[in-house]
């Protein structure tokens, strides 16, 4: 039900719920569609989510795998640096966000 894309579908779910216990859906309405509901969401997401780098690397290399073995990996490696170029920056950007970091000044 929290992963329904589409309203109707969200609905017949919640149908469904209704009749093992009413309870249940008086308490999710309370809680607020809008937390825990795909569909409820203020912010538009788009149809499918990533959630994982795993996911992420694997929908990039998808024309990639078409190639002969040699350029697959060519093109793999040079993926894998940009990622990990992005981690970094973020690391970097963490840790410098997070107050624990030492300015020095250079007096030259």
């Amino acid at each position: 039900m929290a992963k329904a894309y589409r309203k109707e579908d969200f609905d017949k779910l919640m149908t469904k719920v209704v009749k093992v216990d009413h309870r249940v859906k008086v308490y999710l309405e309370d809680v607020g569609y809008e937390k825990w509901s795909r569909v409820h969401l203020p912010v538009n997401r788009g149809r499918m989510m990533t959630s994982n780098i795993a996911e992420c690397i694997n929908g990039c290399l998808v024309e990639a795998r078409q190639l002969p073995i040699l350029v697959f990996s060519e093109r793999l490696f040079h993926r894998l640096n940009i990622f990990s170029q992005f981690i970094k920056l973020e690391e970097d950007t963490l840790y410098a966000l997070s107050g624990k970091y030492v300015v020095v000044e250079d007096f030259n």
